[in-house]
Parts: structure tokens; C-alpha cells; sequence
């Protein structure tokens, strides 16, 4: 799940960081460039695996290593990656708790979470929802996260709507079709295939409502910035090059993701929408930085970060 509240994530990585200093980590001799992403396939990070598959890495010269594990900033910490692609929350959190690393670019320029209610509500712009249910998976969440600055945006006071905490999405999936809740925050994938099967209706972009802020980052290792500046500068150029040629040819997407196995009949719908605002520079502006430090703060527990803090953890990776 994405951008959970804990104080257990904290505790994993500074056990990792342990580990690390006792000498733990993969091995580091064949000199490829360890790259773990949370997710596979997934659009909204999409440039490492395209670029490795759209022969980008080779061409460079870059020998790189992709897996996916959601334990991204951990394995930052204990030294299993160079690299590491998630929701920003994650390596801010760890990065003031000690984490020795930077984030160097976004994936993707908005908050990608789709607002999702019934089809049988009967409304179509969000507006409307007013007094309606919102479903999360847990309090903290990304969804939380999502469905209180919607509310906030618009102008809703506390008595306006109710969050209703209903697990994880299969949970929320089915309270949206028993009617429990009238809607909820999710990836495309999930907004898509409600929709294709009549449960539901897309009223946008969450990010078009709240602002700019990155679903997902690029997180380097203080260790990997040092020793390695030109291949990371190079990693970013492939990754959002990459990103590029999606972007600019959605035949060349449908195809690459049709080769993967994911022609899905809600493909066409997750590109067409989620495309555009694919990241194609390392820029991370600030009213980026300040909603990147909001979300953190409103999804760790305790956490107090400000735009100050998070200015001072990025790196343009395209300087280096």
C-alpha cells in the first residue's frame, strides 16, 4: 500500500542501516546498478523498466539491475540498492530519521490517485459529492490523504463528508459495490476496471484538484551520489527519455506493455490518462517540495516535515 502511517517502517530502516554498517548488503563486484521499484509494470514509474526494455540502458552502457520489492527505502538502508523508486512519503520519513540518501527526480508530476465513486450516485463532477462516504483503506493513508485535501480544496468542512476505513482494495471494492461507502481514491488500474464493469464512475484526477505533487520519486544513496555521479546522471537521462517516447507514441507504449503481458481491456484507459503527465526531467518545483512535505507529515505518524526539510533532500540528478 501506498503511504501508510507507521513508526514501524522507521524502525525496519534504521535495523537496515545496522545491517549495513556490519558489513550486509549484496554483493557490489559485478558493478551493475542495483535499481529496486515498488511496483511492477506500473505506469506511474514506468521509465526504468521501458528503458531497459527499449534497449536505453544498453545503449549507454549501463549495466542495470531491476527488481521490485515495496521494501524500497530499507533496501536503500541496509545497502541492496543504489537506486530506489516509491512514493516520496517513504524516503522523506527515512531520510529524517538518518536514511544517507537524496531524491534526484519525480516519475510522475501529480498526485495520480483517481477519484472513484458509484455509478448508481448518479453525479458527475466532484463537487456534488458533497456529504457523501469516503472509503480508505486505513487512517493515514494515501487515500486519506487524497480524500481530505479534496475536501479541503473545495471547501468542505469536517461535517461535509465522512471517512469510512474499510481494509485494503479488495475492501474497498467491495463497500463501493454493497454501497457502504459512495467512493474512494485508487490507482488507475482499479478506477478503470470498476468503471469497464459498471460499478463505478471516474470523476478525475485527484491531482488535478489538489496541485502538483509526485505519486512516486527517484531516491539515490549518498554512496551511489559519490561514487557513481555520472552513471546516475545517466540513469535519469534514460529513465525520463524513456518516459519520452511513451509519452510522445502511445502505439509504442500499447505495444511495449502488450509484451509485458498487460493488455488488459482498461489499458487504453490508463494510458491515455496516465501518459501526459508522466515526468520527463528531473525538476522538482517548489510547490512540489511543499506538497511532498504535507503529505509526509499528514502520513507518518509524528513527523513534522517542512518544504525546508525537503529542499534540502533532493538533488537534480541532471546536474550531477
Amino acid at each position: 500500500m501506498r503511504g501508510y502511517k507507521t513508526k514501524l517502517g522507521v524502525l525496519a530502516i534504521a535495523g537496515a542501516m545496522m545491517l549495513a554498517a556490519c558489513g550486509g548488503g549484496d554483493d557490489e563486484s559485478d558493478g551493475a546498478l542495483r535499481v529496486i521499484t515498488s511496483d511492477e509494470y506500473d505506469l506511474s514509474m514506468i521509465g526504468a523498466e521501458a528503458a531497459d526494455e527499449l534497449g536505453l540502458f544498453e545503449k549507454s552502457g549501463l549495466d542495470v539491475k531491476l527488481t521490485v520489492s515495496q521494501d524500497a527505502a530499507q533496501a536503500l538502508a541496509s545497502g541492496d540498492a543504489d537506486i530506489a523508486i516509491a512514493s516520496p512519503n517513504r524516503f522523506i520519513g527515512a531520510i529524517e530519521q538518518g536514511l544517507p540518501a537524496k531524491i534526484v527526480g519525480p516519475t510522475i508530476d501529480i498526485w495520480g490517485q483517481y477519484i472513484i465513486v458509484r455509478k448508481n450516485l448518479g453525479i458527475d463532477k466532484v463537487e456534488d459529492w458533497k456529504g457523501g462516504k469516503i472509503g480508505v483503506s486505513s487512517f493515514g493513508s494515501a487515500g486519506h490523504y487524497s480524500g481530505v485535501k479534496l475536501a479541503q480544496t473545495l471547501g468542505w468542512s469536517k461535517s461535509d463528508y465522512e471517512i469510512v476505513p474499510v481494509g485494503d482494495l479488495n475492501g474497498l471494492m467491495a463497500a463501493l459495490r454493497s454501497g457502504s461507502i459512495d467512493g474512494f481514491m485508487w490507482s488507475a488500474q482499479a478506477a478503470f476496471t470498476l468503471e469497464h464493469e459498471g460499478a463505478a464512475h471516474i470523476l478525475g484526477n485527484v491531482g488535478e484538484t489538489i496541485g502538483p505533487n509526485p505519486l512516486d520519486v527517484i531516491t539515490v544513496t549518498d554512496k551511489a551520489l559519490k561514487e557513481r555521479p555520472e552513471d546516475i546522471k545517466q540513469f535519469c537521462a534514460d529513465y525520463y527519455e524513456a518516459q519520452k517516447m511513451f509519452k510522445e507514441d502511445e502505439q509504442l507504449a500499447t505495444d511495449t506493455f502488450k509484451k509485458w503481458g498487460k493488455d488488459s481491456e482498461v489499458m487504453p484507459d490508463i494510458l491515455d490518462s496516465g501518459l501526459p503527465v508522466l515526468s520527463t526531467s528531473s525538476e522538482i518545483t517548489p510547490e512540489m517540495i511543499a506538497n511532498m512535505a504535507d503529505a509526509t507529515t499528514f502520513t507518518i505518524d509524528g513527523s513534522k516535515i517542512t518544504p525546508d526539510d525537503v529542499a534540502k533532500m533532493y538533488v537534480d540528478c541532471s546536474t550531477l
